[in-house]
């Protein structure tokens, strides 16, 4: 790497292609929690409805609360389990501490990469650019052999 190079045109790309790969897999996750958890309630509260309305025979304004009911806890199951899960910031950071406390050999060298490759681009930073140069190249050495999505 020639010192008018920056970290990130190279040594970092695989690092951030394998957390970005992470970031996928862990938001199709959510996404399959999540409808799976909506379809669970959805399921359980019309057959609680249902049984209820068949085994109490109950009047035509009470359905109607019952159902509203229904639909007001199918609003809030959507939103606590589905929608504020998936729109919850999935950074670099957090992805790479999930990944070194599944692969504790990697000693936070990936969060130490992502974070030098930041200081890297500051002009002011008077910090050793060789040191994070040799630490994100070492951790991109090691990138083909971490298994980002398994975390998820």
């Amino acid at each position: 790497m020639t010192p008018d190079q920056t970290p990130d045109s190279g040594g970092i790309a695989p690092l951030r292609h394998g957390l970005a790969a992470l970031r996928r897999r862990a938001r199709g996750l959510l996404l399959a929690l999540g409808v799976a958890r909506v379809a669970v309630f959805l399921c359980a509260a019309l057959a609680a409805y249902f049984v209820a309305d068949y085994l109490l025979r109950l009047p035509l304004g009470v359905r109607w609360i019952g159902l509203l009911a229904v639909l007001g806890g199918l609003a809030v199951t959507v939103w606590r389990r589905l929608l504020t899960p998936l729109s919850a910031p999935l950074d670099d950071a957090r992805l790479a501490a999930r990944v070194e406390a599944a692969r504790p050999e990697l000693r936070d060298r990936l969060s130490s990469s992502l974070a030098f490759a930041r200081a890297s681009e500051d002009p002011d930073n008077e910090d050793s650019r060789s040191l994070m140069r040799a630490v994100i190249e070492e951790t991109a050495a090691l990138a083909p052999s971490i298994p980002f999505v398994s975390v998820a």
